[in-house]
């Protein structure tokens, strides 16, 4: 083959350009037949666009990490470590409550039954208490003041009845209250005749004042001797009342 501007000749097939003035050779249209490579021949390769980065390299979504599902799987195992019954838990705490109510409502029933069972037995105990003092009254018998001063043994622990008029009074005692009470009325309407009573009234009893008209019911406890104001001694009878009565 000859180069067309320097009619130099070398092997067909061999170059695209003139090896000795560099001019491009033309392929021969009418040979259809694709060049064999020679391995004289030298090639070049175009450039091309920057590869795509590595997707394996290339940074995943977080859901895609594998520790991300590890502490989602200890996150769920702590939370039902925490409530491994929550259905029970409700339950049970349902069961409380009716339970609770049921023991207000038992509660409530039970302070009723008291109630009414206190007020029967206040009722009871106070009709019992007014047939007690009613009987006792009865038991109760007038001896002479002089009776029982002169026999005391004889009349001693038995239940007398007086009426007469406080003329001294003395509370606090630790024994209870002291009165001294005279019990015969004489012809110009005064009093005379003596008794030492000694009585512990209830918390919501009236108090006996000097000069009230009074009716004893107790138990005859023999003689008392005591000193007086003057630095004598009198004896006279002693009773321990039961009940006393303001007329």
């Amino acid at each position: 083959m000859k180069c067309e501007k320097c009619q130099f000749e070398f092997e067909e097939g061999t170059a695209r350009f003139c090896p000795s003035c560099g001019n491009p050779l033309q392929k021969n249209e009418d040979n259809n037949t694709p060049e064999a490579p020679n391995s004289s021949t030298v090639y070049y390769e175009l450039p091309t666009q920057n590869p795509q980065p590595n997707q394996a390299n290339a940074k995943k979504p977080i859901y895609k990490k594998w520790w991300f599902w590890v502490i989602i799987v200890l996150l769920l195992l702590f939370i039902f470590a925490l409530f491994p019954d929550g259905d029970k838990t409700s339950s049970s705490e349902t069961t409380t409550t009716k339970n609770e109510y049921d023991a207000i409502e038992q509660y409530e029933s039970d302070e009723v039954e008291k109630t009414t069972t206190t007020t029967t037995t206040t009722t009871t105990t106070t009709t019992t208490t007014q047939l007690d003092k009613t009987a006792y009254k009865a038991s109760c018998k007038s001896i002479p003041y002089s009776s029982l001063a002169r026999d005391p043994s004889k009349y001693e622990g038995q239940k007398v009845k007086f009426t007469g008029k406080v003329i001294q009074v003395s509370e606090g005692g630790w024994l209870g209250n002291v009165y001294r009470v005279n019990v015969k009325k004489n012809s110009y309407g005064y009093y005379d005749d003596t008794l030492y009573v000694n009585y512990t009234p209830s918390d919501n009893e009236s108090r006996i004042l000097e000069d009230d008209i009074v009716t004893i019911y107790g138990k005859y406890n023999g003689l008392k001797t005591y000193e007086t104001i003057m630095g004598g001694s009198v004896t006279i009878p002693q009773i321990n009342a039961e009940i006393i009565e303001v007329n």
